[in-house]
């Protein structure tokens, strides 16, 4: 499988990683037992698959418990991701939190560690005035003590490289001004969450910075099973995508949604899926890869079927024509909803700015 490099890695990262989210099981993605992730990330390091992405936020720590049961002897073989939590980070338990995962995870490193979101000071809103009056009066850390931080575990050998998640292009020169280059920046990335594309990517690509993106199937909307949008769970209807006041409490952003112009998406998808040959899901894992600053486009799989059939989108290449077919179908969810990364946040609230 192809591999594209980041920063203080000597080996790239597989273009498709594994997201781990779902591990250890959970009441939003169902109960997973350990043999069947056993068996599907073996099967992924067989199909090339070496990126590992993980949070100590995910289940509560149990996905990074998971994940080391499946790596048990293997662990020299594969690249791991994980995320400290903004909060964690700010009230000065970010060493804390990265000897909390190095335990879970049972290495004695880890090869990608990120800030999983913005710091509180940095968010849009009354939060964060709030917490930026509290960082001024030493209570929370500042970003520059946050970074130094992670660059102190990365000499020590603690973490190969560090990086960010869902920072969007005010705060990606902020790190800059402050002197910081984060390896990667891990934001969502797809067909109907293109907003990265505007001021992000080109930033990124400019500084050196790749892309690990996430949410590339919109938590199944991209699944060939799929009939209407309401036949997703509610909790993975939550983001600007679908409209507020639509009868699922769980859609707080207060925005319209674009949910006619995702339907005209799903079609395109579904039609252009059936002329090449390959399933829905499959084109739109590799319509993410094809932008070079993706460095890994993360991916879950509930089954050895769904491993083999992700691992199968990497070799795809999709011809010119219909690459512009999804970009003109895709462009109106883009012009819908605006540039926020934060895909679960209005403009006015949102964590990434």
């Amino acid at each position: 499988m192809k591999q594209r490099a980041i920063r203080h890695l000597d080996t790239g990262l597989s273009v498709l990683g594994h997201g781990c989210w779902p591990l250890g099981g959970s009441a939003y993605w169902g109960p997973r037992e350990q043999a069947d992730t056993d068996r599907i990330i073996a099967r992924a390091i067989e199909l090339g698959v070496n990126f590992f992405d993980t949070a100590e936020a995910y289940n509560d720590g149990a996905s990074e418990v998971s994940l080391a049961r499946a790596l048990a002897g293997r662990r020299h073989e594969v690249l791991i991701g994980s995320k400290v939590q903004p909060g964690n980070a700010e009230e000065g338990r970010t060493r804390a939190s990265l000897e909390a995962s190095l335990r879970r995870l049972e290495t004695d490193y880890i090869d990608v560690y990120m800030l999983h979101w913005p710091l509180t000071a940095m968010w849009n809103g009354p939060r964060g005035e709030e917490a930026r009056r509290r960082t001024a009066a030493g209570e929370l850390r500042t970003l520059e003590e946050v970074c130094t931080e992670l660059e102190n575990a990365r000499q020590e050998g603690l973490i190969r490289t560090w990086g960010v998640s869902n920072f969007g292009i005010e705060q990606l020169r902020e790190l800059d001004a402050l002197g910081f280059t984060p390896s990667v920046n891990q934001v969502a990335y797809s067909l109907v969450t293109r907003g990265a594309e505007i001021d992000v990517m080109p930033w990124c690509r400019e500084h050196g910075i790749r892309i690990i993106s996430y949410m590339s199937l919109m938590q199944g909307l991209f699944s060939d099973r799929l009939k209407r949008i309401e036949d997703l769970p509610p909790q993975r209807r939550r983001t600007r995508q679908y409209a507020s006041g639509s009868g699922n409490d769980l859609v707080t952003h207060g925005g319209p949604g674009a949910e006619d112009e995702v339907y005209v998406v799903l079609g395109t998808l579904r039609e252009l899926a059936g002329e090449l040959g390959v399933t829905m899901a499959q084109l739109a894992i590799a319509w993410s890869m094809q932008n070079e600053v993706v460095a890994s486009t993360l991916v879950g799989a509930s089954s050895l079927a769904q491993i083999e059939a992700n691992a199968a989108a990497a070799d795809l290449v999709i011809p010119a024509a219909a690459m512009e077919r999804l970009d003109c179908a895709s462009k109106p969810v883009l012009d819908a909803i605006g540039p926020n990364i934060d895909y679960f946040q209005s403009a006015a609230t949102s964590r990434s700015r």
